[in-house]
């Protein structure tokens, strides 16, 4: 149904019908081939052709299809042609494939045992680590492992190519194909047909509900149905199975940590170091911009003077991607707030106390992060007292404790997680962005912005600022996703990983202030209606459209510009600033855990009231539940985790967008009216609470007592259990040694 619905959106020349296309695809994770034939699937009535990586020669094309090996299970082999799917689809089992196969490396561990490591190991650092663990009285030391996730990608991927005949003789194309940076796609197929850019239409489709995977997997599959296309000379549609999409999409790059820290007596943390290896899978994809958000990230909210971490990459049989909410960012933060975890237990102090003690300071050196940005420590140390207060933490905290000592089959834990989040593009190529805005005679407004939709509110916001700049009826204001580079602002625009709405809202205003400026001299006066002053503009022939661009240059303000060779510099254009806190019930039988409730805190945006903070407030919520459903789901890497519905739902779920007054951005006085920067994928850290209190729940199981737990992330049910049978089995040690040595048990 939906390729029909797609081929309806342009339909093909008169007289040519539609080729399906369907891929054979690698069994293995590993494996050399030895060998090929496809005489049997030709000689299958209603086939086409079928081609290998020999048929695409052009250097271009070298990765389109595996030539004498396949790296990952589900890597295209062969690319059928038919005249219908059914044909395609009986065709492939007469396709004869020889592999030798051989040992994939299926995950982080293996891949450090077996030295499977790529490029060297990448360090940032700040002060004399080794010689301050040294000195130090107490010793923390400990591991994380944080496992890959398939993301909700929001169904099966689909790509349309359709050869075109230009009027001057010369070849074009349209490529249609559901993705968040159509632009990557327009140069990536003219890359691989050896055309002009020019020359390639890419059509948009929807991507809304998208959590991930429409990134490098779009132009995957684009690339495919083009070298289709042109070589067969006929419209191709390709539309991939259920496992061919679970393979083919990147997952989160899973990370394998490793950790030592010194402390005092207090808890606090005097030296770290940090050891980050990263799954960059077996394509080359954005594993170096994923490894380097988690060590921009890593530091959390916490300013640790001998500080150092050491990132390096390795090679797994999977596929990994970077178009997941808080890919890489989130990772560094959880391996923080785990060490934050273990000192306080070691000492046996609350964690919220350890984690305040550890905060950067206002006016001290530890205000600054190890690779040079500063940070506006006072706006996060007001927000988080104002978090505690509005929270009822302390007294929930007692509450809590004394609900606990009634319950043997079920425990509860509380916990408290500040968040900073750095926001934008280390190399600033990608703070940018365009928008482009058409008046009509009747005084409606058509919005066209440089980011494609993915049903997270953007364009609603968008559609107030315009409705508010123009004193104009929303019901009026048509606002549509489009990208950047097809708007004339060069660069595409990302969905993730900026600084999307502050971009956005710049580039719109900047438009907006044009077509203002041309109409000013129409109406007769300030106080004139907008209809009444565009009716007298056409009338008189004034241009009524206008394009704005508006790029962020925060990465080289006052000389700081990022190095990443060196790891220093400004790599963000600012910080998200917020806190959560999460209460959790565990179900001891089961390992079920039920999230009571959730109070996450953010700062509010200037200007944001009524429906713009509604927004606000869904965007949180939105991106909270992903990392909600990433912390407590299964670990898989060949389905998307549990889409979280209302049964996953804090049962008292608050947000608040709190006015602080003061603060600045650290480094721009003359923006203090500026909060922190608004992100709408930066709440997923938040969800980082959660596993905090999971682990509070686990541990009141051993009251008294300063065991520490290991808990994998992502922890679905199993893992819990898992992890309660090792604090059960580690109080009875504690019983066995105490009774053993004349102690009361």
């Amino acid at each position: 149904m939906q390729i029909e619905m797609m081929k309806g959106l342009n339909g093909n020349r008169a007289g040519d019908e539609w080729l399906e296309a369907v891929l054979l695809t690698s069994p293995h994770a590993s494996a050399s081939i030895v060998g090929k034939k496809q005489q049997a699937a030709l000689e299958v009535d209603g086939v086409e052709a079928v081609y290998f990586a020999e048929d695409f020669k052009n250097e271009n094309r070298s990765e389109l299809l595996a030539g004498d090996k396949v790296e990952y299970v589900g890597q295209p082999v062969a690319l059928l042609l038919g005249m219908s799917r059914s044909a395609c689809e009986q065709a492939l089992g007469k396709i004869e494939i020889d592999y030798h196969s051989a040992p994939g490396v299926l995950d982080v561990a293996h891949a450090k045992a077996v030295r499977n490591l790529l490029g060297k190991t990448i360090t940032l650092s700040q002060g004399d680590v080794d010689g301050a663990l040294q000195s130090g009285k107490i010793l923390v030391e400990g591991q994380l492992s944080i496992a890959s996730q398939y993301p909700l990608s929001g169904g099966i991927l689909v790509a349309q190519a359709e050869p075109l005949e230009l009027l001057d003789g010369r070849r074009g194309i349209t490529v249609r194909v559901p993705c968040e940076q159509p632009s990557r796609v327009q140069s990536s197929v003219a890359s691989v047909l050896g055309i002009a850019e020019s020359r390639v239409t890419v059509q948009a489709l929807p991507v809304l509900g998208l959590s991930g995977g429409r990134g490098d997997e779009s132009v995957r599959v684009a690339n495919l149905a083009a070298v289709a296309a042109m070589k067969s000379r006929r419209a191709v549609s390709l539309e991939l199975d259920l496992q061919q999409e679970l393979a083919l999409t990147g997952k989160r790059h899973a990370v394998e940590a490793e950790f030592q820290a010194s402390c005092d007596e207090d808890g606090v943390i005097l030296a770290l170091n940090i050891d980050l290896v990263m799954d960059a899978g077996a394509l080359s994809g954005a594993g170096e911009q994923a490894l380097e958000r988690a060590m921009l990230n890593a530091d959390g909210a916490y300013g640790i003077a001998d500080f150092r971490v050491n990132g390096k990459l390795c090679r797994t049989s999977g596929t990994t991607g970077s178009s997941i909410w808080a890919e890489g960012s989130a990772q560094g933060i959880f391996v923080m707030e785990e060490i934050i975890a273990r000192v306080a237990r070691r000492l046996g102090k609350s964690a919220d106390t350890v984690r305040e003690l550890n905060f950067y300071r206002a006016g001290k050196q530890s205000a600054h992060t190890a690779y040079g940005q500063k940070i506006d420590a006072e706006r996060l140390s007001r927000l988080w007292i104002a978090a505690l207060s509005a929270s009822d933490w302390h007294s929930r905290r007692e509450t809590l404790v004394g609900w606990n000592r009634k319950h043997h089959a079920s425990k509860r834990g509380i916990a408290v997680v500040p968040v900073k989040m750095g926001v934008g593009d280390s190399q600033g190529k990608l703070n940018q962005a365009a928008a482009f805005l058409q008046v009509y005679r009747d005084g409606s407004v058509h919005l066209r912005i440089a980011r494609v939709d993915v049903g997270d509110g953007l364009l609603e916001r968008v559609r107030v600022q315009v409705s508010d700049f123009f004193k104009l009826d929303e019901e009026l204001i048509e606002v549509s996703g489009e990208d950047q580079g097809q708007l004339g602002g060069g660069v595409s625009m990302p969905v993730f990983a900026i600084d999307t709405e502050v971009l956005v809202a710049g580039a719109v205003k900047r438009a907006c202030k044009k077509i203002a400026k041309r109409l000013k001299k129409y109406g007769g006066s300030k106080r004139a209606e907008f209809v009444d002053q565009v009716s007298q503009a056409s009338q008189q022939g004034a241009k009524l459209t206008a394009f704005g661009f508006y790029e962020n240059k925060g990465s080289a303000v006052a000389g700081k510009k990022w190095d990443g060779k060196k790891f220093c510099g400004r790599p963000f254009s600012g910080y998200f600033y917020g806190a959560a806190v999460v209460e959790v019930e565990l179900d001891a039988f089961t390992g079920e855990v039920q999230v009571l409730r959730a109070d996450l805190f953010a700062q509010n945006q200037v200007g944001e009231q009524g429906v713009d903070a509604d927004l606000n407030r869904a965007q949180i919520a939105r991106a909270y539940m992903m990392g909600q459903a990433w912390v407590l789901s299964e670990q898989v890497n060949t389905r998307p985790y549990a889409v979280p519905g209302l049964a996953q739902a804090p049962l008292d779920f608050r947000i608040e967008l709190m006015d602080l007054d003061g603060g600045g951005d650290g480094e721009n006085e003359k923006r203090r009216s500026r909060p922190s920067i608004s992100c709408a994928e930066a709440p997923v850290v938040m969800a980082a609470a959660v596993r905090e209190a999971l682990k509070e729940a686990l541990l009141a199981y051993a009251p008294g007592t300063q065991i520490d737990v290991d808990l994998p992330l992502p922890a679905g049910p199993l893992e819990v259990m898992r992890a309660l049978r090792e604090v059960t089995q580690k109080v009875a040690e504690l019983k066995l040694e105490k009774k053993k040595s004349g102690e009361k048990a």
